[in-house]
C-alpha cells in the first residue's frame, strides 16, 4: 500500500487523542430524494450548497450539477480548549451528483459523504479547500488534503477522478503528492485504473530529479464514487 498509509495511522491517533476532548456530535445522512424538479431541493433544511458546478457529466446535450453540501448546524460548531484550532466547524459534507432528466428535472445518481473526510480533529487543517471540486469533459475530480499543524510533519494533496460509466460515478484516475515537511522527501503517485498503470516518483524539495516507478495493477471490479474514502488503496503493489 502506498497512499496515505502513515496519514491513515496519524489520523488514527488523533482521533484516539482528541476522543476525550470533543464529543462530535453524530448527524445522519441525509435522505436526499431521487428526483425533483429543482436543483434547490435537492438541499436538506438547514444545510447549504458550498460548491456547485454545471456542466457534463453524462453524455446528452442538457447541462448537469454537481453539489457540495454542507450541515449550517451551529451545535456541530465546537469550542476546544486542547491543541489546534479554538473553534472546530465539524458540519459534514455531502458530495451530489444530479443528472439532467430528458423528462424534466433532476435524478441523483451518485451521493457521498465520505470522499471528504468531516473535519473533527482540531490539530488537522479541513480537508477541503474551496475550488477543490472540477468538472471538465465529463470528469469530475474531487481534491482533498491533509495538513497536521501539530503531531506530524507529513502533508499531502490527493484529487480522484471520477466519470459516469455503466451506470456510476466510476473511479477512473488518482493523483496523490505527499511531502514530508521535515526531511522534504516527496512522494509522487499518478495511478490510471482504466488502463491498470501507476507511476510513483520519489524525490527531494533539496535535490534535483526523482527515482520513477511504474506498475501494472491487478485486475479490479469498478470503484464508484460511494466506495471512496480515506482507506481507499488502489493496488499498488509493495516494493
Amino acid at each position: 500500500m502506498i497512499r496515505t498509509a502513515v496519514p491513515l495511522l496519524l489520523l488514527a491517533a488523533a482521533r484516539l487523542v482528541h476522543a476525550q476532548e470533543l464529543e462530535v456530535p453524530d448527524v445522519p445522512t441525509p435522505q436526499l430524494p431521487e428526483h425533483a424538479a429543482t436543483v434547490e431541493a435537492f438541499v436538506p433544511k438547514g444545510w447549504t450548497i458550498e460548491e456547485r458546478l454545471t456542466g457534463a457529466v453524462d453524455a446528452d446535450a442538457k447541462p448537469d450539477d454537481v453539489l457540495l453540501l454542507r450541515d449550517a448546524d451551529p451545535r456541530n460548531v465546537l469550542h476546544n480548549e486542547g491543541l489546534g484550532v479554538p473553534e472546530l466547524d465539524t458540519n459534514p459534507r455531502v458530495l451530489v451528483v444530479l443528472l439532467a432528466d430528458p423528462a424534466g428535472g433532476w435524478r441523483r445518481v451518485a451521493q457521498s459523504d465520505t470522499v471528504i473526510r468531516r473535519n473533527d480533529i482540531p490539530t488537522l487543517s479541513d480537508a477541503y479547500e474551496s475550488g477543490g471540486l472540477t468538472l471538465d469533459k465529463r470528469v469530475l475530480g474531487v481534491t482533498v488534503g491533509f495538513f497536521a499543524n501539530a503531531g506530524s510533519w507529513t502533508a499531502s494533496h490527493t484529487t480522484y477522478r471520477f466519470r459516469w460509466q455503466d451506470g456510476c460515478m466510476r473511479l477512473i484516475g488518482f493523483d496523490e503528492g505527499v511531502l514530508n515537511r521535515g526531511s522534504g522527501e516527496t512522494t509522487d503517485t499518478s495511478v490510471n485504473l482504466l488502463t491498470r498503470k501507476a507511476t510513483r516518483a520519489i524525490g527531494n524539495m533539496e535535490v534535483d530529479g526523482s527515482v520513477q516507478h511504474r506498475y501494472t495493477l491487478k485486475a479490479r471490479a469498478p470503484v464508484c464514487l460511494e466506495a471512496v474514502n480515506d482507506e481507499f488503496d488502489p493496488g499498488i503493489p509493495a516494493d
